[in-house]
């Protein structure tokens, strides 16, 4: 099952983006709201990306988080130890692995929840709206966050390090990321597109899935030095056609991968694309500029994107570069 579980949540992200575009109700509002919060001292008042305002009486000390982005930005911040439990999609860093587990991210099993009796669940858009309400049936306060670009993400770290009382923690986790940004923002300040190197990110290499317009990778993959080449679709996760890629003709393609049997799997198959007489026609294959990144270091939104930045830019701009 394993095997399965990059493509799983590649389509859990997909389906659960499209969801959350069209439930364009009084529950949720459009994506550029952002989560916010009245003060880092209890109780506090947490508006979350529904418009929806949670109230939080004490410092939460049994957390659940439905994200694996929320459980990276957590461990990022020191402070798993009131993470008391988290979805089986979280499997970042190691200890998250070893922590109760409530479901996955778009099922969660509520009645796990409720026996593990939490006294805050943060949540992304991902999890399903029903959901959500059970719980709030359940008088369990529920904050849902919407991690859909760097500045969101930024944001959202700011927010949950105060609602569970890492404020200061977090404000050194957001200077360390916003002065990594800026260093390599820095580096092309002056680039326009055409001087960036033509760059494709494929999610595995089973079905051809990529990011496009409004994607945070398209974010990672610019402030990297690339350009995406697949930025053109007006959609953030899209499936292409092998035609668009050979029209596109990357000069680097990063492909994403997560466990380390996955990691292999992806080697095998683009191993077989440099005797593949379609495949051969592409730059990043002829030229073997072809990288896997791996540890759901891309594919997560959260505090690790900045890393995976820093990687790519290594890659486009390394001195055997064509």
């Amino acid at each position: 099952m394993k095997n399965f579980y990059f493509l799983a949540l590649f389509i859990i992200i997909v389906i659960g983006l499209v969801l959350y575009s069209i439930q364009k109700s009084d529950d949720i509002k459009k994506n550029e709201n952002l989560a916010s919060i009245d003060s880092s001292t209890y109780p506090l008042s947490v508006k979350d990306v529904r418009g929806l305002t949670i109230h939080i009486p004490v410092r939460p000390k049994r957390v659940i988080s439905f994200a694996p982005s929320i459980t990276e930005i957590i461990y990022a911040m020191s402070g798993e130890k009131n993470l008391i439990a988290n979805t089986e999609y979280c499997n970042y860093p190691e200890d998250a692995k070893l922590k109760a587990k409530v479901g996955g991210i778009s099922n969660p099993e509520i009645e796990k929840l409720i026996s593990l009796k939490p006294d805050l669940v943060l949540s992304s858009t991902l999890t399903p709206l029903d959901a959500v309400k059970q719980i709030e049936l359940l008088k369990i306060p529920i904050v849902v966050f919407n991690h859909s670009s760097l500045n969101q993400i930024f944001n959202d770290i700011d927010v949950i390090s105060k609602i569970i009382g890492y404020s200061d923690y977090g404000k050194d986790l957001l200077s360390d990321l916003k002065n990594r940004r800026k260093s390599l923002n820095e580096k092309f300040s002056d680039n326009t597109d055409i001087d960036k190197i033509k760059t494709l990110v494929l999610f595995g290499t089973n079905g051809l899935f990529s990011c496009g317009k409004g994607s945070y990778i398209n974010e990672i993959i610019d402030l990297a030095g690339g350009v995406n080449v697949a930025q053109s679709i007006n959609s953030p996760w899209p499936q292409i056609s092998f035609e668009s890629i050979l029209n596109w003709n990357p000069d680097v393609i990063f492909v994403t991968s997560t466990e380390s049997q996955n990691i292999s799997a992806s080697a095998n198959v683009i191993s077989t694309w440099k005797n593949d007489k379609r495949w051969k026609k592409i730059d990043a294959v002829k030229n073997d500029r072809i990288k896997i990144i791996g540890d759901s270091m891309l594919t997560v939104p959260g505090p690790r994107l900045i890393e995976a930045a820093q990687i790519m830019n290594d890659f486009l701009h390394s001195s055997d570069m064509n």
